[in-house]
Order: structure tokens, then sequence, then C-alpha cells
């Protein structure tokens, strides 16, 4: 056990070291250990089941390919999009996709057994699954066609291979399968989804892709056109239903709130004795507020980002908010706690524009923040990739704005 424990470790370390885009996932969503499972599986909410007896007979470039395995199940949304479709048959086609996506990438080592499927990752599950179910109208009886081995990555069941591809199905042959392995896994870690939270978790996942894209964009990848396209086809998903602003927004913001007990604010009972609070406290720590002042930001587009940004503040806690108003030059620097809010925005408007001189001044006067949002019309030059040392998101007014691939941004959209 404790040599499989290395290995996995030894996996998520390549991980972040090598794939960004994978890792950033990784982290965002539990990883269980389970032996319910032949190998790993997905939950409908993002956690990452493994079976750990299985794995330990696996390399560490197996690991690697299968943790990206599962994490693509969950970038993918894959438990979301499923339906009424089968899910044997569902879970195969998505297999198909996602071992034919990693293999083009070079990413770790393909686990013998897996689904193959040649041109798979130019496809989507639901049109592999639709040719699956013409081909072979009885369903269950096409796996031994499909898989190039003894078990498939995600479901261990098994089958003796007679075709590599998924070309010439027919019924003759056909050997039918006896149970869904992951069957027990649903049952227990939950299938269904209740509408109330069906909307969270996507937008969790898709919070999750547009960090993760944003981060191996800013790292510049050199593995090759591979990886641009497939960043192109997850950046086409998330912009085909857009998340509101100011729910990405939060969501960046709260990222960053832990639950501790401060030193840093005073227990009130107590005059003269630096003592933490009583019990805990879900808080932030320095939280940095940009503004644009060069004439572009309305007092209503200002009214409308506060009040949503007070909002936030509100429940985050920060020990403190810095708010820098900026047009070419930093004109003014405020401090507030929490507790202050609402406090008073207001856009003066002055000459042109420089933002990064708001980088300058976080980075020189504030590295240790929790996070910075600039709130600008986008016009303006931006810091160089990798001169953020705080996490910033960028609140940009202009949709016509010419932004780098690397800056964390999202399109600031007036309230109806």
């Amino acid at each position: 056990m404790i040599e499989n424990v290395d290995k996995l470790l030894q996996a998520k370390t390549l991980l972040s070291l090598r794939e960004p885009f994978f890792s950033t996932i990784l982290f965002r969503f539990p990883l269980q250990a389970t032996d319910i499972v032949p190998f790993a599986a997905v939950t409908p909410r993002g956690t990452i089941l493994y079976n750990p007896k299985a794995i330990e007979k696996l390399s560490v470039d197996q690991i690697v390919f299968l943790l990206c395995h599962e994490v693509m199940h969950v970038a993918l949304s894959h438990s979301l999009r499923r339906g009424k479709r089968d899910h044997l048959i569902f879970n195969i086609a998505c297999d198909a996709v996602i071992n034919e996506t990693l293999i083009e990438l070079g990413i770790g080592q393909f686990i013998k057994g897996g689904v193959r499927y040649k041109g798979a990752q130019s496809r989507t599950a639901e049109d592999i699954y639709d040719e699956i179910c013409r081909k072979s109208p009885t369903a269950k009886v096409f796996l031994d066609i499909v898989f190039a081995g003894d078990r498939s990555l995600s479901n261990g069941i098994s089958g003796k291979s007679q075709k590599n591809n998924i070309e010439g199905i027919n019924e003759s042959g056909l050997k039918g399968i006896g149970r869904d392995p992951l069957k027990e896994a649903r049952e227990i870690y939950g299938e269904e989804i209740e509408d109330s939270e069906l909307k969270d978790i996507e937008n969790d996942i898709k919070l999750a892709l547009a960090e993760a894209i944003a981060k191996q964009k800013m790292l510049n990848s050199k593995r090759g056109n591979g990886i641009g396209r497939f960043l192109a086809i997850l950046e086409d998903y998330l912009l085909a239903e857009k998340l509101p602003w100011r729910e990405l927004l939060a969501r960046f913001m709260t990222k960053f709130v832990t639950q501790n007990q401060t030193w840093r604010r005073p227990n009130k009972r107590f005059s003269d004795v630096y003592l933490p609070s009583v019990g805990k406290e879900t808080h932030m720590g320095t939280m940095i507020v940009g503004i644009d002042t060069s004439g572009s930001i309305s007092q209503k587009m200002l009214s409308c980002f506060g009040r949503h940004l007070f909002d936030i503040i509100e429940e985050c806690k920060p020990e403190e908010v810095i708010v820098i108003w900026c047009d070419y030059k930093i004109q003014k620097i405020e401090t507030h706690q929490y507790e202050d809010v609402p406090f008073k925005l207001e856009a003066p408007g002055q000459g042109g524009t420089n933002m990064r001189e708001i980088t300058n001044w976080v980075n020189k006067n504030a590295p240790d923040s929790d996070a910075c949002v600039i709130l600008t019309d986008g016009l303006t030059p931006y810091p160089s990739k990798g001169e953020e040392k705080v996490p910033t998101l960028w609140v940009i007014t202009d949709k016509t704005a010419d932004k780098p691939d690397y800056i964390n941004s999202i399109l600031f959209e007036m309230d109806d």
C-alpha cells in the first residue's frame, strides 16, 4: 500500500510540473479511495474515485494517464450530458473520446485494454453513442467490438478483442456482458442530481475549466498544436453557455476564503490583550480592488460593480481591502475593513489608461495579498506573462478590448 501511495503522489507531482490544465482541475475536485470501482470513476458531483489495490499494479505514467482520463470526464461534463442514455454504452463512448485525445496529446501511458476508436478525439461522445446504437440495436452486445484488449480503463469489463474499431458492427459473433461494474458506485455515491444543485455543479466545472485553460496558456506549453486545438474546443464549450460575470467574480474571490482563527483582529472583550477571536471565522487575507479612473468607467457602471463587490466582501470578510484608483498612474489608495461595506466608490475620470501600474504596485507593496480584482475598459497596457505575483481577475467593460490570452478576465455586463 505504501508503494501505491508513493506512486500516486509521484503521478500527481508530475502532473503539477508538466500538465497545468489537468492538474488544476484534478486539485479542484475531491480524490477519494474506494474498492467498489475496478480502476477509477467520476461521480456526477465531480468526486474522482480510484481503487488503490488496482492502481498499485500500474506504472507512474499509467497512473498519470488514469488521472487525466478521469479529469477529462469532469472537464467534459460527461455525467451531466448523459441524459436518458444507457450508462454503460455512453461511458464507453466517452472513454473512446478521452483515450484518443490523451494519446494524441502524448500524456502519460495508455493502459492496455482501454477503449480505442480511431478518430474519436475529433468527435463527441453523443455521436459515437448514436453510431454504436445504430450498428448494434441490441445495445450491450457491442463491447467486444470496440475494446482493444481485456479491460476497459474505467469500467473493468472483461472481453476478448475481435476488432480495433467500430466499423462493420453486425449482430453475428457479438458477445453480451453480465453486469455494469459502476452500478454499485452510482448507488453509493449518488447518481441522481437535484435540479437545485445541477446549475452549481455545472458552474463549478466551467469555472475550473476557465482557470485551467488560463493556466495552460500562461505557461505556454510546447507540446505542439494538439493542446491548442483541445483548448479551443473547451473554450467553445465554455462560451456556449456563459456564466454571469458577477457569479464568476464571486467564485473567483471565494476560492481564497479560509476558515481559521485569526490573530489579525483583537477580541473586543479585551482592551489591552491581543487574542484571536473565539471560534472559527471564515475570512480572506488582503484583497486588492483596482479601478480604472480614465473616464471610461461611468458612475452608473461603478455602482453596479460595487453593489455585487460589496456583497462578496461581506461574504468573504477580507482582513483588509485596498482600493487603488488609477488612470495612467496611481491617483489614490484607500484601505478598508469588511465592516466598512458599503464604502464609497467613485470614478472621477482623468487621462490615459495604464492598469499595469496597479500590478506593479501590488507586486512591490502587497505581494502576499490573496487576490486582486481590476475593473477597467480593457484598453490598457497589460502585465507581461508571469508578471502578476498575486492571483488577478480583470473585469473588462469593453468586449472589443484586445487582451492577451494569458490574462484571467471576465466581461462586465450591466444588470437589467
